[in-house]
């Protein structure tokens, strides 16, 4: 199972790589701006948090079609949607846009699926170890990302789309080889009989307002999320003119990428055995305090070398928090609620794409690229803060989640 899901993660994180990782290089080649490329991921990422928690929703009923299902057919969506941009590049400004869009639309949709196809069969007893699994996705995203970046510093970036096709061809067949299997609505039964035998919530939370009122710490700890994204979505959503403004260039921006996906691989790894020495709350709130110095390093880097350098913060901020934040969803809702609490998690990365985005095309195109890092690290800080206060103690859940694996 582990072989599997790795497999499926290998393409995953090669395909988000690709989509977001590269998109200034190619908007900007399509004869967008700053603030326009912004405003394109920003308005992508609004679409995605409205459309998360429905997809989520929708896949946590009984009647529904299952998870390996819905991947499918939004893999699809990126394999047919792809190849028009490359026929588009330079040709159709705004259509070339529109299709972006949806690429991006589609692969946040795609990741607290992804997240939970893999946490649902360790729900059911299955040996999955997703750390592991994890880390070749990251390995995956540096092997991408080293390559595309060489080649779009030769080429063109009217190339980038056909490679979004071909990952995207390798995660439907990575995922229609996964052995899953959807949970059955007599196994849901008496599951939510267990839950009312141990004093727990037996239904499912089926709106917002249902769900936070059931896990109003898990909320406020969301809001601390979304500032860590936007400082994400600042630093690594804008890393092309971040490199430039450094001296770089496509090539340099490929490294930065690949540099910082090797340096989450041993957190990945290892992170089952981590969880036996500290709580999940406890390395999360480490990852906060991880994103702020590497915001703040990135604002004081005067040098590629430099930059290149505290890539291996990634180790203990986005690696560790990547893994972190899905084992802790699924200590601190119930199972009835998983895939919504991943979506949620996930939704939160929109949001602070949507925020991070908007604002700093903006600051680059008026103010430069220091000014956009500053309020990356005051929006780091104040993510930090709210995760050190408001992480839930999850006690032993999530202990017992990696003694399944």
């Amino acid at each position: 199972m582990t072989a599997r899901f790795s497999a499926v993660e290998f393409f995953f994180w090669m395909l988000l790589g690709d989509v977001i990782g590269f998109v200034s290089i190619f908007l900007l080649g399509c004869g967008f701006n700053n603030a326009q490329i912004g405003m394109i991921v920003a308005l992508a990422c609004g679409i995605s948090v409205i459309l998360q928690p429905i997809v989520a929703g929708y896949a946590d009923k009984p009647q529904s079609l299952s998870l390996k299902t819905i991947i499918l057919i939004l893999a699809g969506m990126q394999t047919v949607i792809s190849p028009f941009l490359s026929v588009l590049y330079q040709k159709s400004l705004w259509a070339a846009g529109v299709l972006y869009c949806i690429l991006i639309v589609g692969i946040h949709t795609l990741n607290p699926l992804i997240n939970a196809l893999g946490t649902e069969c360790i729900n059911q007893g299955k040996r999955l170890n997703f750390g592991v699994a994890r880390g070749i996705g990251s390995g995956g995203y540096a092997i991408l990302s080293y390559i595309l970046g060489i080649v779009l510093a030769r080429t063109d970036a009217g190339i980038q789309p056909l490679t979004i096709c071909l990952i995207s061809i390798g995660l439907a067949v990575s995922v229609a080889c996964f052995p899953f299997e959807k949970r059955k609505g007599a196994d849901e039964a008496a599951e939510r009989e267990n839950a009312c035998e141990e004093g727990k919530h037996p239904q499912n939370c089926n709106t917002p307002w249902e769900f936070f009122a059931r896990y109003k710490k898990f909320g406020i700890a969301l809001i601390g999320c979304v500032l860590l994204y936007t400082s994400h979505m600042m630093v690594s959503g804008f890393g092309f003119q971040i490199v430039v403004s450094k001296g770089g260039g496509s090539e340099e921006t490929g490294i930065v990428m690949a540099l910082a996906a090797m340096a989450e691989l041993p957190v990945l790894f290892v992170f089952t055995y981590m969880l036996k020495a500290a709580r999940c709350d406890i390395w999360i709130r480490i990852s906060g305090t991880a994103f702020m110095v590497k915001s703040l390093l990135t604002l004081w880097a005067g040098s590629m070398a430099f930059y290149y350098a505290i890539q291996i913060l990634q180790l203990l901020g986005w690696g560790l928090f990547a893994v972190a934040s899905v084992y802790y969803v699924n200590a601190v809702t119930e199972k009835q609620d998983a895939i919504k609490g991943q979506a949620y998690m996930t939704a939160t990365y929109s949001l602070g794409c949507i925020i991070g985005a908007a604002a700093g095309g903006e600051l680059i195109d008026s103010m430069g690229v220091d000014a956009m890092l500053f309020w990356a690290v005051a929006a780091s800080f104040g993510g930090m803060v709210i995760l050190l206060f408001a992480a839930s103690n999850t006690q032993k859940e999530d202990v017992r989640s990696a003694e399944k694996i």
